[in-house]
């Protein structure tokens, strides 16, 4: 067995580079042009403050997930790339929850409110731990009647049917076990996976756009880009996304200040 794997090693290694040679990519594919778009706007979207570390590290920890994600997903790694746009959901939603916990408070100390808040804790938590249920059930909890459960809604599904490629307890056989099958997809495939990256990336849009208008309590966009943003955002959430998110960003939000 083993000299069988040393004399067949170098074989295998030469079908490798003839592969990689001739390996189909996306980068031609009009899905794959739009994947792009909307993900070099989250990128550009994503808030940034010199005197806020954490924050930073949220927004860093999207990027590299989002950089990876658009590679993988080009090369046609699909399953792959689905771990990577879980892992940049699950920071998505540590941001979101972070700027609000920031959110509150500030709005204690306006009202003078010094003493121990049970919210600002269990959002600390939520953000702590590696238990991505607790984090989900506090999401889920904060945003129910906000605008944005249009968009963390339908993240918090994509992110549990993307956990199939994350565990390994699966039952099921696994077929898609060499770099061929891995990376070989018929036109319909890759229509209806880069109809589910769409939707995962302009519901991410939703809720940076929100977190932005939470921590810096304005819209740092210029109005070129708030128009643009807001054309593409027609296309896959409704009309004037951007503008009804401002209209009533803060309705509904579950804040106490106990």
């Amino acid at each position: 067995m083993i000299l069988m794997i040393k004399d067949n090693y170098k074989k295998d290694f030469t079908l490798f580079s003839k592969f990689e040679k001739n390996r189909k990519d996306l980068i031609s594919n009009p899905n794959f042009r739009r994947i792009y778009e909307i993900s070099y706007i989250i990128y550009n979207l994503l808030p940034y403050s010199k005197l806020d570390s954490e924050l930073n590290n949220y927004s860093n920890l999207v990027k590299r997930d989002l950089v990876s994600a658009i590679d993988l997903i080009n090369l046609q790694h699909f399953e792959s790339s689905k771990r990577d746009l879980r892992s940049m959901m699950e920071s998505v939603f540590r941001l979101i929850a972070y700027v609000i916990k920031g959110y509150i408070y500030l709005k204690r100390k306006e009202r003078k409110i010094y003493g121990h808040s049970s919210q600002i804790s269990s959002i600390r938590s939520a953000l702590d731990t590696y238990k991505i249920g607790k984090l989900t059930i506090l999401i889920d909890k904060l945003f129910k009647n906000n605008i944005i459960y249009n968009d963390i809604k339908p993240l918090l599904s994509y992110y549990t049917s993307f956990s199939n490629t994350v565990h390994t307890n699966s039952k099921e056989d696994i077929f898609h076990n060499d770099l061929s099958t891995l990376t070989t997809h018929e036109n319909d495939e890759i229509d209806d996976f880069s109809d589910d990256v769409l939707s995962v990336l302009t519901h991410i849009i939703g809720i940076i756009y929100f977190a932005n208008l939470i921590y810096f309590s304005e819209d740092s966009l210029t109005q070129q880009d708030f128009y643009y943003i807001n054309s593409i955002l027609r296309e896959y959430i409704c009309d004037n996304y951007l503008e009804k998110i401002q209209a009533s960003y803060l309705h509904g939000l579950f804040i106490n200040f106990e």
